[in-house]
């Protein structure tokens, strides 16, 4: 392991000197680090445990600094293998790709030194005041800017000579994934004291003094001006790095390479340097609201309709416990808008809550209610990973996040598509579907970001026309950090099909009917599931039901045992279907508009968005309640059994007879 020691100089015990110490004491030991003070200054570093603490009998100058440094790097580096030197508000941090913090880094660079990207991190008008307890970089502080001057040699190997502000050195600048991000933009009022202080110990007409005795309304106007820079990058990092090392040139007469201090007219964002629990603190807590009207708003696809009630043509209730079905004089229609959401926080299949504490999902009716789902156990069974959990703030949801220890970051913008249930073939159907229509449409430059976790869903996505490299897998139970998300949300989740979406999201299922292949009389059958499953809403006597139905001419199919395209096609061209009500009826989406179907239920807790789907989708549609076991003693999803004798002429009627 490598020995390593930290140097800087320092006029304070305040400021940002206990950050710093905290920074590199935490990383590299107490014991690692050096720090120069100035005539009468080490009483005031008495409580800090510290390697060496070095006074100079002189005050401070910003030239003697550099000399005595550069002496002291070469003294250090007689006993140590690195040296990493940086002033009191610098603090050195690895490029967030290479997945490593400063310690690891220096442990595994092979450079026999190294030079940093400078940036200068920015108060923006909108940041509370730094709090030097929490984390700052992408948390407290968002933006920084490029700047050149910054661009410092600050590890070594070997002795250097470094120039007065150690903005250059004896040696030629070399990147190498180590940034420097600096404070004194960070905070104007610390920044406003800081001069003050040095401007007391150093000697008046001295460099030094003229550079601290700008006043505070020149810093604030100063500050201003950086905070109003534009928010959107116009030049890569690495093409700033190009520019700045072709102004490099070398001082023939002190041996110096000097590059000139260009900077960036607009402002980074610093989110990549957050680590993940620290970048989480800004969410901690924070109540869950409603966004105000038209948040993030790209525009509206749909508004919400309402239409009159197709009803079913058939109703047979053979359950024994004189089922209610409520059939309502009109059906809402679910509007749907596009969104763009940045900065948010991303948990469960599709919550996205901002700093402010905006939450939304896919739906805007019952979200509590999906919330609670999430929460559940079994989801995270299911779907492993850190989540927020949720508590109470004065009968207010708020989002808790200080359990988290890991959270992934999403910097490219993604188009958001996993369903409110992402493994339910029936919210695939009812969203996903026409998602992919709309990512056509509008998410250009984006990835498609959904759940993957099985191989129908990439099948299904691939068959629609998104392409495997367009594909960026979501993972539900993980928590995300995501910097631009679009995604479209809806004023309801009833499962409603609305007229734009029959209109336009289908556009690419109709590639794939092949009318006349495929039988006109089918059953959806449920008999393999419930074979592997059987105390999941398994119909007892469904081996019977289908012989009987294939003696009257429909073919037993099982949906999921089918590519894609051949369900597609397999619906569209089917006249006739019986479905045994669950997720394989939202094939029924893939039907031409006045196909007959009946839809036989196990119990009425289905029938509403059942019948909400059916009925949006133009078709003639009966329904069929079979009678659950009374013995079963599950909540729900109970094994049942349909009476043959009584519901066999009934669907003969129905379809007209054999």
């Amino acid at each position: 392991m490598k020995k390593v020691a930290v140097i800087t100089d320092a006029t304070s015990a305040g400021f940002f000197f206990p950050l710093w110490y905290r920074y590199y004491g935490g990383q590299f030991g107490a014991a690692s680090l050096h720090v120069v003070t100035y005539e009468g200054m080490k009483p005031l570093f008495a409580d800090f445990e510290i390697g060496n603490l070095w006074e100079v009998n002189a005050a401070y100058d910003d030239g003697l600094r550099a000399g005595v440094i550069s002496d002291l790097v070469g003294v250090l580096l007689r006993s140590h293998d690195v040296v990493l030197r940086c002033d009191v508000d610098e603090f050195l941090v690895p490029d967030p790709a290479l997945g490593m913090d400063l310690k690891t880094y220096v442990e595994r660079n092979q450079q026999p030194y190294v030079t940093c990207q400078g940036i200068d991190v920015i108060e923006v008008a909108e940041d509370a005041p730094l709090d030097l307890e929490g984390g700052i970089f992408g948390v407290q502080r968002r933006f920084g800017r490029r700047a050149a001057a910054l661009n410092k040699t600050a590890l070594t190997t070997r002795p250097l000579r470094w120039a007065e502000g150690f903005h250059a050195a004896s040696v030629p600048p070399v990147f190498a994934g180590l940034y420097n991000l600096h404070l004194k933009f960070a905070d104007i009022k610390t920044r406003i004291n800081w001069h003050e202080r040095m401007l007391e110990s150093t000697r008046p007409g001295s460099n030094a003094h003229g550079y601290f005795a700008v006043g505070a309304e020149h810093l604030q106007a100063l500050q201003r001006e950086f905070a109003a820079l534009p928010r959107m990058e116009e030049e890569s990092g690495e093409a700033f790095d190009q520019r700045f090392l072709a102004t490099v040139v070398r001082n023939e007469q002190n041996g110096i390479y000097q590059g000139q201090f260009i900077e960036q007219n607009f402002l980074t964002r610093l989110d990549d340097f957050a680590p993940g629990a620290a970048a989480l603190r800004v969410y901690q807590g924070a109540p869950l609201s409603e966004p105000p009207d038209g948040y993030g708003l790209v525009r509206q696809l749909e508004a919400p309709s309402e239409t009159p009630f197709n009803r079913p043509e058939l109703v047979c209730d053979l359950s024994g416990r004189n089922l209610r079905f409520v059939q309502p004089d009109m059906v809402h229609i679910h509007g749907s808008d596009l969104v763009r959401r940045e900065d948010v926080l991303l948990f469960g299949p599709n919550n996205l809550v901002s700093r402010e504490g905006y939450w939304c999902c896919e739906a805007r009716r019952f979200r509590e209610q999906y919330l609670s789902f999430y929460q559940a156990p079994f989801f995270d069974v299911v779907f492993p990973g850190a989540k927020p959990v949720l508590g109470r703030d004065n009968g207010a949801l708020a989002l808790l996040t200080g359990g988290i220890d890991r959270v992934e970051r999403l910097d490219e913008p993604v188009f958001l598509a996993t369903p409110l249930e992402p493994a339910t073939w029936g919210r695939w159907i009812a969203t996903v579907l026409p998602k992919i229509s709309q990512y056509r449409a509008y998410g250009e430059g984006r990835k498609f970001f959904c759940h993957v976790g099985n191989e129908w869903q990439r099948q299904f996505l691939r068959v629609l026309g998104v392409a495997e490299a367009e594909i960026l897998a979501h993972h539900p139970g993980r928590t995300y950090l995501c910097r631009d998300v679009m995604t479209v949300e809806y004023t309801d989740a009833n499962m409603s099909i609305s007229p734009w979406e029959r209109a336009n999201a289908f556009e690419a299922v109709a590639l794939h009917r092949a009318p006349g292949r495929y039988p006109s009389r089918i059953f959806v059958s449920r008999l393999t599931r419930s074979k592997a499953n059987p105390r999941y809403r398994a119909l007892q006597n469904e081996e019977e039901l289908a012989a009987q139905l294939e003696a009257r001419g429909f073919v037993a199919v099982e949906p999921e045992h089918h590519p894609l395209e051949v369900q597609i096609a397999m619906f569209a061209a089917a006249r006739e279907i019986v479905f045994l009500g669950g997720s394989g009826l939202y094939n029924a989406v893939f039907c031409a508009p006045g196909t007959s179907v009946v839809t036989i239920e196990s119990s009425n807790t289905y029938i509403g968005i059942h019948s909400t789907l059916l009925a949006t989708l133009e078709l003639r549609y009966g329904v069929i309640f079979g009678e659950e076991d009374p013995t079963d003693e599950q909540p729900g999803h109970r094994r049942w059994t349909l009476d043959l004798a009584r519901a066999l002429p009934v669907i003969d009627a129905f379809f007209g007879g054999d």
